[in-house]
């Protein structure tokens, strides 16, 4: 790692006032591996990098998620022995009338992040997704699964003569090197924001 210090700061740009106020420190520049990175120190404002981390990470207006469970408001579709009946992702995307893959945030684009996301969702009996939340993935992608399965709509189901609601879990890939064919994947298999 080759390392080599910069001049310090022009005097005109130091703070001027108390003594614990932020300092610029001498900065150094780093490369590492094919990227140059400029290593500022300031001191003493920890608290403010680690807030600047978090809002990057999570998003400073993230919508959150829906309450769980919802699906306590209405009827859902049940198996045999009276337990809730939860459909598998290709199940789900086969009752859907309307899907909409996530898209991946800029973030995890610029970090190249790959993974999967899990969500499981409750339908009502119109067939809208009455709420969501994530059971697994990375924190980075959360939010753009979330918003992308609240966008979904499926056909009604029915028992009897009654409309019920459901419940699904849905995973959503993420990749940066492609996407694969078929209806399921243009689903849940996340995309490039619209330049």
């Amino acid at each position: 790692m080759n390392s080599r210090t910069l001049p310090p700061p022009n005097k005109g740009m130091e703070p001027t006032g108390a003594e614990d106020a932020p300092r610029l420190m001498p900065s150094t520049l780093v490369r590492e591996g094919c990227f140059e990175v400029i290593r500022m120190k300031l001191r003493p404002a920890p608290i403010i990098l680690v807030m600047i981390l978090f809002t990057a990470g999570e998003g400073m207006n993230a919508k959150k998620e829906l309450t769980w469970p919802c699906h306590d408001n209405f009827p859902v579709s049940r198996g045999a022995n009276g337990s809730r009946t939860w459909f598998t992702t290709d199940e789900a995307v086969k009752m859907a009338t309307h899907c909409e893959p996530p898209l991946i945030p800029g973030v995890a684009r610029t970090a190249r992040l790959e993974g999967s996301v899990i969500v499981e969702i409750a339908v009502g009996p119109d067939g809208t997704v009455s709420c969501s939340r994530v059971i697994q993935g990375h924190p980075i992608l959360k939010q753009s699964a979330v918003d992308a399965a609240n966008r979904w709509v499926f056909r009604p189901m029915t028992t009897g003569s009654a409309k019920v609601g459901f419940l699904a879990r849905l995973v959503f890939h993420y990749s940066t090197t492609g996407t694969k064919q078929g209806r399921a994947s243009k689903c849940l298999t996340a995309r490039w924001p619209p330049a």
